[in-house]
């Protein structure tokens, strides 16, 4: 199992982006480094219907030549402080960013 960046992600009506750092202890950037290897990288997710409460399953499944390499996602998602004693700020999503 691989490690996530974080332990919450903010859900936008059914998109979800989970990060895995690709550093020196990462067992995927291991296998991609050695050319030799052959592998896939199979994601599962698992939730909840948000209406129906019914069980909902995801299965992805990755080769080598599916990961791009040195490319990163621009983060449409930040809090903004409303003022400035706000602890937590609001959330605010740059929709134009979608496509980036």
């Amino acid at each position: 199992q691989l490690p996530l960046v974080s332990n919450s992600f903010p859900v936008i009506a059914l998109m979800l982006k989970f990060m895995h750092r690709l550093d020196h202890l990462s067992e995927l950037r291991q296998a991609m480094m050695d050319s030799e290897e052959d592998f896939t990288l199979v994601i599962i997710i698992t939730g909840a219907d948000t209406c129906t409460l019914n069980p909902v399953l995801e299965v992805g499944r990755y080769h080598r030549q599916d990961i791009q390499r040195n490319c990163q996602f621009i983060d449409m998602v930040e809090r903004k402080r409303v003022t400035e004693d706000d602890e937590f700020g609001e959330l605010h999503v740059d929709f134009n960013k979608l496509n980036q």
